[in-house]
């Protein structure tokens, strides 16, 4: 779906992600990036991808969003809209032990 997200932005003459690369980003043992993935009607809707980052005006971790996407068949069918059901349509991919204010 990220080479998907690369042509969506008519960005794929940039794009060099490999299932490898990702793994290794988001489950390695330097892993720093997180996602989740959107499932609606029993499909993969979309993605968001996010890091933790320093507020230097806080002083305290936050989170920077670097990618969204939602598949042009769900866009307008609530796969954004926050609530109760939000987290029913998604499934989050976390590192265990990590916090964020």
């Amino acid at each position: 779906m990220l080479r998907e997200f690369a042509e969506h932005q008519k960005l794929l003459d940039y794009f060099e992600t490999t299932e490898e690369r990702l793994n290794a980003a988001m489950f390695g043992p330097d892993a720093n990036v997180e996602g989740l993935i959107a499932f609606l009607e029993g499909s993969v809707a979309g993605f968001l991808l996010f890091y933790p980052c320093i507020s230097s005006f806080r002083g305290e971790m936050e989170l920077h969003i670097e990618d969204l996407y939602v598949r042009d068949a769900f866009r307008g069918k609530g796969c954004r809209r926050p609530g109760p059901n939000a987290l029913r349509r998604t499934e989050l991919y976390s590192v265990p032990g990590r916090r964020y204010n």
